[in-house]
């Protein structure tokens, strides 16, 4: 996989890049902007998380050197609300909060969170994905989930409380832009396969 400078006129100029599975191109795409903002650094608790799998079956799955790019933990762009102290996750001002951690052994984990706020009572929703990732045909990054997780805590009906696993989906392909800004802040772009933003994220870079 090469990692190519290349420019991209729709990008140039925006203080972030939407965000989208597998496309056309072939390469990932880096970009010098200018004028953006970086990552939030508030202080983050320790997400809990589903144990990874062992070392022997990750053993043939860590990341190449030219994937390593993309290792890290990648969190939505602009300002984060607060940080819920049971998750870790960064929850922005409509109650969302997202999270992916491409580790270097090969293996990921991604997590989502909706907090929904009603006049006496709150429900959240939080779904973590645990399992492997690659790279494929230049530019594509494959999620393959092993554990999928889902958890309600609902105070207005608290009958719908509860955790549970669900079966693993097959994996999931993206096409990827990699952009790298001002600051050392690099933002990560998924596409679906008809060219749609599915998610952006910047790298997280904690407070120094």
């Amino acid at each position: 996989m090469q990692i190519k400078a290349s420019n991209l006129p729709a990008l140039v100029g925006r203080s972030s890049v939407g965000a989208s599975i597998l496309g056309a191109s072939r390469r990932f795409a880096i970009v010098v902007l200018a004028g953006c903002g970086s990552a939030p650094t508030p202080s983050r608790a320790p997400v809990g998380a589903a144990p990874a799998p062992d070392a022997a079956s990750t053993a043939d799955l860590a990341a190449p050197a030219s994937d390593r790019a993309l290792v890290g933990h990648w969190i939505p762009p602009g300002n984060a609300f607060f940080v819920d102290e049971h998750t870790g996750l960064l929850i922005d001002r409509q109650g969302r909060g997202r999270e992916l951690e491409l580790r270097a052994d090969g293996t990921y984990r991604l997590a989502t969170e909706l907090i929904t706020n009603h006049v006496t009572c709150t429900r959240k929703d939080v779904e973590s994905h645990e399992g492997t990732w690659s790279t494929t045909a230049g530019d594509g990054l494959a999620l393959q989930p092993r554990r999928v997780h889902l958890k309600i805590e609902d105070d207005c009906d608290p009958h719908k409380s509860g955790e549970r696993d669900e079966p693993a989906a097959p994996a999931t392909k993206y096409r990827i832009e990699l952009v790298h800004e001002e600051h050392d802040i690099l933002t990560l772009t998924l596409f679906t396969p008809d060219g749609h933003v599915r998610a952006t994220y910047q790298r997280w870079q904690p407070s120094r």
